[in-house]
């Protein structure tokens, strides 16, 4: 963006970028270049592991070394605050109808650039398709290992995240983003292996009880062993349990393999108790 004579200011963890337009232009030049050096910038941060967001809007703008204000950056301020929301960089309204009339400019609009490197998110908003940016400017040799890091990047944040809503529903909002531009560009023969799916990425609840891993028989054998302060020979827990004695040999067996209850003596006088586990609050279970 240097031959555009573009400014720069940074401040905390927040970038300025102005971009000067002439009066005449219609700027399809100025904000090809704003676009793909965007995607580039996004694209090297993603990679490393940094999810950003922010605005681009177009109109009245002054930066200086000492001041820096106008319109344009308000702008840009309440998409980036409001609007952005995820990890995506938004367009402005007025550079929407721009971009709508740079398509016409195209006898077949579908295979111009804005349509790869824009996209309109579900609630209408143009964002920055900044994954798209190797398929810009080459073949897309690298594209399915910056998938393959973008992935594990993701993955890691919804880990990481999980329990924190409202940071874990932006990282969903990313693996959708991955998702759909996986099964967009890429081919089928390699898209399986990239992508997330929804069960990656699904916030899933539990319940306060978690179910149990063993049988039934085996929940009744268990449960009364543990509610014993003695070991019970089998034809006691046969009696107690209700069960028959097949099945609460194979319930014992069950629970044996599981070290959930241990024997006690020899064959022929052997009993069982059960093996205390402590919960997950310090108690015993």
């Amino acid at each position: 963006m240097e031959s555009l004579g573009c400014k720069f200011r940074i401040f905390t963890d927040n970038i300025i970028i102005a971009v000067p337009v002439t009066t005449s232009s219609d700027l399809e030049e100025e904000l090809g270049i704003v676009i793909t050096s965007l995607a580039e910038f996004q694209l090297h941060l993603a990679r490393n592991g940094y999810f950003v967001r922010g605005g681009v809007s177009y109109g009245p703008f002054v930066m200086d070394e000492d001041v820096t204000f106008g319109g344009a950056l308000l702008d840009a301020y309440q998409l980036e605050s409001q609007k952005a929301v995820f990890p995506r960089i938004v367009f402005s309204e007025n550079l929407a109808q721009v971009i709508k009339h740079h398509l016409g400019f195209y006898t077949n609009s579908y295979k111009s650039p804005h349509n790869g490197y824009l996209l309109r998110d579900v609630d209408g908003v143009i964002f920055l398709n900044y994954l798209y940016n190797p398929l810009g400017w080459s073949d897309g040799e690298e594209l399915p290992e910056i998938l393959r890091e973008h992935r594990v990047w993701i993955l890691e944040r919804l880990k990481q995240f999980a329990g924190i809503p409202t940071i874990w529903t932006k990282y969903k909002w990313l693996a959708d983003y991955h998702d759909f531009f996986v099964e967009t560009w890429t081919d089928q023969d390699i898209s399986e292996e990239l992508l997330l799916g929804t069960e990656v990425i699904r916030a899933k609840p539990e319940l306060l009880v978690p179910p149990s891993p063993f049988s039934s028989d085996a929940q009744d054998v268990l449960a009364l062993l543990l509610g014993e302060d003695r070991p019970l020979a089998p034809k006691d827990i046969v009696l107690m349990s209700g069960l028959d004695a097949a099945a609460s040999k194979k319930a014992i067996r069950e629970l044996s393999e599981a070290k959930r209850v241990e024997p006690i003596g020899r064959r022929g006088g052997r009993k069982y108790r059960a093996v205390q586990r402590r919960g997950t609050d310090g108690g015993k279970e």
